[in-house]
């Protein structure tokens, strides 16, 4: 990414400079992604860098932050929930959980967290991840032999007794690469991508989300003012 044509999003505050792009802009968040996507072969291993400074003349600029996004062969991109289980949550559901229904009646909710997910159809070894058959959960409670867990939303299908069921959570929403102020000198940072993990995994911050074909870029800010420039992100094949 080098110039303004690379990218997508508030235009108006983004302006091609001598060495790559401008951003300027008074308090609301600026955001954009990349138009430009790089193929990813989970088999190789990819440098994601960029470079940074304060823009010429300004006098401050706020917070900012980039980081690499995950796409799948389809163009979507990869969120979170899906794939960042609970490790030690796997149970089934203890009674049949009908369409409309607003509890789940699980058999062992004893690790379980109130106010992120249920998955459906899970697998113990992880190999259903990433996982979008997700509900959005409230309370749980120990009842009986049971634990009844509250449904945001109405449940939006059948499902038998024993299914596979597991609790899921959110988490960072994209790899970051950087997260700073920027200085009035040109700045690098550089981070190396290998392999696939799941978002509960050791060392998933320097790997791809599962499902992985394609990678982009977003930068935003957090809503402050900023005056900077950015140039030569870039996501390269590495030996």
């Amino acid at each position: 990414m080098k110039k303004v044509a690379d990218i997508a999003g508030k235009q108006s505050v983004i302006k091609d400079s001598k060495d790559g792009f401008r951003i300027t802009a008074g308090k609301g968040q600026v955001l954009f992604f990349s138009a430009k996507r790089m193929p990813v072969d989970l088999k190789k291993k990819y440098m994601v860098s960029c470079e940074y400074r304060l823009a010429p003349g300004a006098k401050s600029s706020d917070h900012f932050y980039v980081a690499p996004v995950c796409y799948d062969k389809n163009g979507k991109m990869l969120e979170v929930a899906p794939q960042y289980c609970i490790v030690g949550t796997d149970t089934v559901l203890a009674a049949a959980a009908k369409k409309g229904d607003k509890i789940l009646k699980v058999k062992d909710g004893q690790k379980w967290q109130k106010n992120w997910y249920a998955a459906f159809n899970t697998k113990k070894d992880y190999s259903d991840l990433p996982n979008t058959a997700l509900v959005r959960i409230g309370a749980i409670v120990k009842k009986g032999d049971v634990w009844e867990v509250e449904l945001k939303t109405p449940l939006a299908k059948d499902y038998p007794a024993g299914t596979a069921v597991r609790n899921h959570r959110s988490g960072a929403t994209y790899r970051y690469l950087l997260y700073t102020v920027p200085k009035a000198e040109w700045q690098k940072t550089s981070k190396v991508f290998s392999g696939v993990k799941a978002d509960h995994s050791t060392g998933s911050w320097n790997s791809w989300r599962i499902n992985t074909v394609q990678a982009g870029f977003v930068f935003f800010t957090t809503g402050k003012p900023v005056d900077m420039e950015i140039r030569n992100m870039s996501i390269t094949e590495v030996k």
